[in-house]
């Protein structure tokens, strides 16, 4: 990954602050990290998130389960400690939220062919419950990205169920999801 990728620094310490929380990495490991980005609204190399997600994988054979673990913390933090309660009121307006200008690419920056791209494809919706198929070429560890996506849909506190699979071929996520109705509540 170039130099020319920047990640938002509340992003990087979410990931440090989430892996000492749960103790996946070690603190010393993480406090140099903390102490280098010392801005949660500066723009810092991606390198250094790359290197977390790196040290990760070499320290847990089933660093997928840990990578989703940590995505789904960063969205329950930011639900809490953040934005996410007063913008998305339902888990569908999470997917339109991710995928807009004011999801990913306020967290991403550089060039497109550098950063990828977050899209919606295909939305459907019934009274009850919808499918989504998402296209994701950023440079986020797809199992990290998947639990961004369960915890961001469930933090709009309408879905009864989800579930969310990925095809590597294809780069692309596929979410069913089923609605609360009023006697599920």
């Amino acid at each position: 990954m170039k130099e020319v990728v920047k990640v938002k620094g509340n992003t990087i310490l979410s990931f440090c602050n989430i892996c000492i929380n749960l103790k996946y990495i070690a603190r010393p490991d993480l406090l140099n990290v903390i102490n280098e980005v010392n801005d949660p609204n500066g723009w810092y190399s991606f390198s250094i998130l790359s290197k977390l997600f790196n040290l990760i994988e070499k320290t847990y054979e089933k660093h997928e389960i840990i990578f989703e673990l940590i995505g789904m913390e960063t969205m329950r933090l930011w639900y809490e400690n953040g934005e996410g309660a007063k913008k998305i009121k339902k888990g569908v307006d999470f997917l339109r939220y991710q995928t807009g200008s004011e999801g990913y690419w306020s967290m991403v920056q550089g060039p497109k062919n550098e950063i990828g791209e977050f899209i919606l494809k295909e939305l459907n919706e019934s009274e009850n419950e919808g499918f989504a198929i998402l296209n994701d070429t950023s440079p986020f560890h797809h199992s990290f990205v998947k639990g961004i996506l369960q915890s961001g849909m469930k933090g709009g506190g309408d879905l009864m169920w989800i579930d969310i699979q990925y095809s590597k071929e294809t780069r692309e996520f596929f979410v069913m999801f089923k609605l609360k109705t009023g006697s599920d509540t």
